[in-house]
C-alpha cells in the first residue's frame, strides 16, 4: 500500500485476514500488530457493551512501536436467543449452532475502538446487523461440517464463503458481518481527525 507522507497510519490490533482485506479494499493505510488481551475476563453484560469492552481491551493490549499514535481494536460476535455464539471448538458445537440458526434471524454485533494515543482520546461505537438464513438442507450442513468451514469464525460461519448462498435477508452493514463495519470505522476516523484521503 502506497500512501502520502501526510497520511496517518492505523495500527490494527487483529490477526484476522478478513479485517486486513477490508481495510486494504478501501485504501486506509494500516499495519497489523499483535495483541494479548484475555477475552475470558469479560463479565455478563449486553452484547453492545460486550463488543465495546472487548474491542477496547484489544486496542489497549496491542504491541505497538514507540511512535504509534492510532490503534484500532475490533470484536465481532453472533448473538441469538439471548446468547453469544462463540467460535465452535469442535464439530458438535458447530452443528448445534448452525441448526439453531437455520431458518431464523440472528444478530451480528461488532465493537470498534479507535485510540488516539498522542492526545489520550478514545473513539468508540458498535454496529449491529440482522441476518436471516433460509432453512438449511442436511446436504448443506453435512458439507459444512465435513469441510470444517466453521473453524475460526464467530458463530461458526463466514458470510463471504458458502453461507452467502443461504442468506435469505440481511439488514444493516455487510462488512460488519465479515468482521469490520467499515461505515462505523470511517465515522470514527473522521471524528478523530485521522488523515487518509
Amino acid at each position: 500500500m502506497n500512501f502520502n507522507e501526510n497520511n496517518d497510519l492505523l495500527y490494527l490490533a487483529s490477526a484476522s485476514p478478513r479485517r486486513k482485506e477490508l481495510l486494504e479494499s478501501v485504501g486506509i493505510p494500516f499495519c497489523v500488530v499483535p495483541q494479548n488481551f484475555d477475552e475470558t475476563v469479560q463479565g455478563i453484560c449486553s452484547p453492545e457493551v460486550y463488543v465495546r469492552n472487548l474491542s477496547e481491551g484489544k486496542a489497549r493490549a496491542a504491541v505497538l512501536p514507540d511512535n504509534a499514535r492510532w490503534v484500532c481494536g475490533v470484536d465481532t460476535i453472533v448473538y441469538f436467543d439471548s446468547e453469544i455464539l462463540g467460535k465452535p471448538g469442535n464439530r458438535e458445537e458447530a452443528e448445534y449452532n448452525i441448526l439453531r440458526l437455520s431458518g431464523n434471524t440472528h444478530k451480528v454485533y461488532s465493537g470498534v475502538t479507535l485510540l488516539d494515543l498522542e492526545n489520550g482520546v478514545k473513539y468508540q461505537g458498535e454496529s449491529v446487523t440482522f441476518v436471516k438464513f433460509c432453512n438449511l438442507e442436511k446436504r448443506f450442513i453435512d458439507f459444512y461440517l465435513d469441510n470444517r468451514l466453521f473453524d475460526g469464525y464467530a458463530g461458526g460461519y463466514a458470510i463471504q464463503g458458502i453461507f452467502a448462498c443461504v442468506v435469505e435477508k440481511i439488514e444493516g452493514s455487510y462488512s460488519n458481518v465479515v468482521g469490520l463495519p467499515l461505515e462505523l470505522l470511517y465515522r470514527l476516523l473522521r471524528q478523530s481527525g485521522f488523515r487518509f484521503m
